[in-house]
């Protein structure tokens, strides 16, 4: 009779043996995968971050000062139209470039948040 309960106790521990194996590799899959979705994320933050980066430190040449020139009365209106453009032209492309620079940032610190969200989760 021991030896019955000996017999049936092997099979089923065989069993559980081999059902706790499977379990052990579905899950180590399951790690890797996991794994290798963070790291894809992380290279791509890592990208973006080195983009913009990149881009913040670049040295960026400084506007030159416009040279002033004297001019005859008469020609005064049109002197003061041709160096205005230019003028507004440059607070345009400032204002511009600013709300650019707002805009990238706004979208780098969502996909930051993102990236370290999906990671702590």
């Amino acid at each position: 009779m021991l030896e019955e309960i000996l017999a049936q106790a092997d099979a089923y521990v065989q069993w559980l043996t081999a059902l706790l194996l499977l379990l052990a590799v579905l899950l180590e899959i399951i790690h890797i995968m996991q794994t290798r979705r963070i790291n894809k994320r992380l290279k791509h933050a890592a990208r973006r971050l080195q983009k913009y980066l990149d881009t913040v430190f670049a040295d960026v040449p400084e506007e030159a000062e416009p040279e002033e020139s004297w001019t005859e009365p008469e020609e005064t209106e049109t002197v003061v139209r041709l160096e205005a453009e230019p003028v507004l032209q440059s607070r345009q492309e400032k204002d511009m470039r600013a709300t650019l620079k707002n805009r990238k940032l706004q979208q780098e610190d969502e996909l930051l948040d993102t990236v370290l969200q999906e990671i702590f989760d």
